[in-house]
């Protein structure tokens, strides 16, 4: 596997955060980040929106509650749909799930309250045949998201500085290991590996929206695809993959939950599916 990154000194992430702080108001953690793929061509579509989550034609919905006993309820009305929980994340108060309709894969969820209870239900889950599949932290609460039918193995990894996090994510990519999800929360950074995935992983980050816009460009560029976006900690960090060469991938990011709503539905009614959020830290 041939893997590609960013990397920085300490030096020149401090540059990096004066150049973005120079250029725009906003930080990295005052934005709603959302990314799409594309699943049909662009045509018109229905889609229905409620006070707390919407569903789109496309095959996906999604569901935010302040709660996390709420948002239990919301995850089981879904899988009562038919639906599986795709995507996790937490920010500005809220848990945001993202939905896809009629995954041939089982899909189940574990809610800790620190770090060594989250271990050790992933453990249990792994001794089940479960894989992990993503994994949020927010108001006191870790969430952890598993399928019955993903990659031959998954690990995970956490530091306590993105500097750290770097270096175990070299670490794992000389192993075979390839990044297929990332959250911080509280100042620990949280990586989920897979084995055995095709093509090259890389992966960027930023400190202000405007400038991960335009690191995301430069990647579709060179033909990466965007596969997800995780924020905290002032950064935003995108995870990329050149396995998807044929996938049309997209991203949207508003200051505000209903103009970002709004920004689902508009490209639900292009065709577009969404396949992560990451919310305002």
């Amino acid at each position: 596997m041939i893997c590609n990154a960013t990397h920085r000194t300490t030096a020149s992430r401090l540059l990096a955060a004066l150049l973005c702080a120079a250029t725009t108001i906003c930080s990295a953690g005052d934005s709603w980040f959302g990314v799409f793929e594309r699943v049909t061509p662009s045509r018109n579509r229905h889609v229905l929106a409620s006070t707390c989550g919407g569903t789109g034609s496309t095959g996906e919905g999604f569901e935010w509650r302040l709660d996390p006993l709420d948002f239990e309820v919301a995850i089981r009305e879904r899988w009562a749909a038919g639906y599986v929980l795709h995507d996790i994340s937490y920010g500005q108060g809220c848990w945001f799930g993202v939905f896809v309709l009629g995954s041939c894969s089982a899909n189940g969820y574990e809610r800790r309250c620190s770090m060594a209870e989250l271990e050790l239900a992933i453990d249990l889950r792994w001794r089940s045949g479960w894989q992990l599949a993503d994994a949020a932290y927010g108001d006191g609460h870790w969430f952890a998201t598993f399928t019955s039918r993903g990659p031959c193995a998954t690990a995970f990894v956490y530091q306590s500085s993105l500097e750290a996090f770097e270096h175990s994510i070299a670490e794992h990519w000389k192993s075979g290991w390839h990044l297929s999800g990332v959250t911080c929360a509280g100042g620990t950074w949280f990586g989920i590996f897979s084995h055995g995935q095709p093509g090259r992983n890389g992966f960027e980050y930023r400190f202000c929206p405007r400038a991960m816009d335009r690191a995301i460009r430069d990647r579709w560029r060179q033909g990466w695809q965007l596969t997800g976006v995780a924020g905290g900690a002032d950064t935003l960090f995108a995870t990329f993959t050149t396995a998807r060469p044929c996938a049309e991938t997209g991203f949207e990011y508003r200051y505000d939950l209903a103009s970002f709503e709004n920004a689902i539905l508009a490209r639900w009614n292009q065709g577009w599916r969404l396949i992560s959020v990451q919310p305002p830290s």
